[in-house]
């Protein structure tokens, strides 16, 4: 059952999927050429609600790696506009950090109900990026919609982290927002 479905999540629970996320996408951006053994660094390009996928058993399942590239500029954008972080419009070299964007967007959204970047085309995004999203604490409450559970202040600090329009100043890789979750 595809993730999108299930908003807004507790933030136990958003937990969790965003680690079992990073752990699929660890394996792509740190993934391996097989001929040479050298790293070759793949972008999911496309995480977002629609593109995860709870199993019977609760595990968390990234798909859809029909976007997928290599690090560095991409040829084209694509992805999900709310999901899309600055450095693919701005056609800036994409690493790890583009899908850790990605990803603190889709928590954003599974731990609201609300997108921080509510775009529904790309062309709608560097207006949007010019303010900077509320907290997700914040933005649940504007919601009215009843919180399972208090959203921690670290955690509000961490998706925000993640919204962050220049990479360097985002969580470096899946392991270490895994650790920092």
């Amino acid at each position: 059952k595809a993730m999108e479905q299930q908003k807004p999540l507790a933030f136990t629970l958003l937990a969790r999927i965003i680690s079992q996320a990073c752990e699929g996408l660890a394996y792509a951006h740190d993934f391996l050429d097989p001929a040479t053994n050298e790293p070759m660094g793949l972008v999911h390009r496309d995480v977002s609600p629609k593109n995860l996928w709870r199993t019977p058993d609760g595990r968390v399942k990234l798909i859809d790696f029909g976007a997928i590239s290599h690090f560095g500029p991409p040829e084209y954008v694509i992805g999900t506009p709310p999901f899309i972080p600055p450095e693919v419009v701005r056609k800036e070299p994409l690493d790890q950090r583009s899908d850790l964007y990605a990803l603190g967007a889709t928590g954003y959204y599974l731990l609201t109900g609300v997108h921080a970047f509510p775009a529904h085309e790309v062309r709608d995004l560097p207006e949007l990026w010019r303010s900077p999203p509320l907290p997700p604490s914040t933005a649940l409450l504007l919601t009215g919609a009843p919180a399972q559970e208090p959203i921690p202040p670290e955690l509000d600090a961490l998706l925000l982290s993640l919204l962050r329009d220049d990479p360097v100043a985002r969580p470096s890789s899946s392991a270490e927002l895994i650790d920092r979750l």
